[in-house]
């Protein structure tokens, strides 16, 4: 895979919506946060943790990816209110192996964090990894089961 540096956060975004789309539309489903660090290398890492309370999607993340993130409205306010469309999806990872969900274990990556089952009403101070995988469109595949919004 090439490894795309020196993007501005408006062209990572617009790579990223392009990139998930050509991986769901090739069949392979889902893409994890270690894929997208396959595919946009140290501009990716940082120190900024994505989360939802205290559900941490990922850490070790950048400023710039963050901000491509936002731009794809998955988690946004703005985009509820219909002011910004929604260009990709994130879904929770249900199967797992030995604790570990299967994606990530397959990558040979997990965190070393409790895993949260849900976000919603998840309000204990103990950080936990709420894993996920990202779609390229706006919504749950076809035959998708259990596939909440994600929320703020």
């Amino acid at each position: 895979m090439v490894v795309k540096e020196n993007l501005s956060a408006e062209e990572m975004a617009e790579d990223l919506v392009e990139f998930l789309a050509t991986q769901f539309n090739a069949g392979s489903g889902g893409c994890t946060f270690i894929e997208l660090q396959r595919r946009y290398g140290s501009q990716m890492k940082g120190d900024i943790r994505l989360a939802i309370d205290n559900a941490v999607l990922w850490s070790d993340l950048s400023e710039k990816f963050c901000d491509a993130f936002d731009k794809l409205g998955i988690m946004d306010k703005e985009r509820e209110l219909g002011l910004k469309e929604k260009r990709a999806h994130l879904h929770p990872v249900q199967t797992q192996l030995g604790g570990i969900p299967l994606p990530y274990l397959l990558e040979g990556v997990s965190m070393s964090l409790p895993i949260a089952k849900t976000t919603k009403d998840y309000k204990s101070e103990k950080l936990h990894w709420f894993p996920v995988l990202f779609y390229g469109n706006s919504k749950c595949p076809k035959g998708t089961k259990g596939c909440p919004e994600i929320e703020e």
